[in-house]
């Protein structure tokens, strides 16, 4: 009996101890405004805090000091946020962001939310110099979410996802910046980082998926008159023996090629699908212009060949 008295006696002893007055907080709410006035927004946010936290266990004797603190917290978490970004605190700034718009304050809610892009953007750019494009991905979609006309932000996680392999998203986004763009160099860059994307999902599905390796490839070349682009077009539709593709595409293919070998090897490709498809006039003409490289020998025998019919 004696040992659970003893225990009984602690328990009071410790809740005794624990219990919040008026008084307290009311002092420590004094504390919090002492260091807000110098600009010690740190220490400030944890009292005020400590304030509203304290205000649940008085009750309505502090309300009115409670209420206050609230009223003060959204504005400090914007202030020091600010400070910490100045500082690249990058993610504790984030944090205090994330606060100020939960707080619900409608003229501090909407200061934070002009300041995230630019945070987001900055912790993004950290992920993505250390290779960490999921991260970044996630970063500039927040940012995104907040400033979907930032074209330098959209543009941003658009490599994102296609660093990822996430290339559906990743053309969706160049897309809308493309179709939103004018015809001028920026324009012209993105049609060509599109390209790029596309060129390695051509590349990826080739083997397994390449009626949509084509289809790909034929967006690619059209944004960006690119030979290697043309070249793997031709090459994926010969291989899957989309002889019709390469009837479409084959003469563009050849003349966007710069080197002789390539251009023949085009021409080369060009011969057989028009041969493939009974129309050797044409085939000859295509096997003709095959003047250099491994299928120039086979080329001028198909044309001999051809003619002899």
């Amino acid at each position: 009996m004696k040992k659970i008295l003893s225990a009984a006696l602690m328990v009071m002893a410790t809740f005794a101890a624990s219990a919040q007055t008026p008084g307290e907080v009311i002092a420590k709410y004094n504390e919090a405004g002492t260091k807000m006035e110098a600009q010690d927004f740190t220490t400030a946010i944890t009292l005020f805090e400590e304030v509203v936290a304290m205000g649940d266990t008085v009750g309505d004797e502090v309300a009115e000091t409670v209420a206050n603190a609230k009223k003060y917290l959204p504005q400090l978490y914007v202030r020091n946020a600010l400070a910490l970004a100045n500082a690249k605190e990058f993610e504790q700034a984030a944090v205090l962001l994330d606060k100020a718009v939960a707080s619900g304050d409608a003229t501090w809610s909407a200061n934070a939310k002009k300041v995230q892009p630019q945070v987001y953007s900055a912790l993004a750019a950290t992920a993505w110099n250390a290779e960490d494009f999921a991260t970044a991905a996630e970063y500039f979609q927040k940012a995104h979410e907040l400033a979907p006309n930032d074209a330098k932000v959209t543009t941003q996680l658009a490599e994102s996802y296609g660093k990822m392999k996430d290339y559906d998203n990743s053309f969706t986004l160049f897309r809308e910046l493309i179709a939103g763009g004018g015809d001028d160099e920026a324009t012209t860059a993105l049609k060509g980082r599109m390209a790029v994307y596309m060129l390695l999902n051509a590349q990826e599905l080739q083997e397994n998926d390449a009626d949509k390796a084509v289809e790909i490839l034929i967006e690619a070349v059209e944004l960006d008159d690119n030979p290697v682009a043309w070249e793997l077009l031709i090459n994926t539709a010969f291989n899957s023996e989309n002889y019709d593709k390469i009837v479409e595409f084959g003469d563009r293919a050849a003349e966007a090629q710069t080197d002789i070998i390539k251009k023949s090897n085009v021409y080369s490709m060009l011969g057989n699908a028009y041969e493939k498809k009974g129309n050797n006039v044409k085939a000859i003409e295509a096997y003709r212009k095959v003047t250099a490289g491994p299928n120039a020998a086979n080329a001028k025998a198909q044309v001999t060949a051809l003619q002899a019919q």
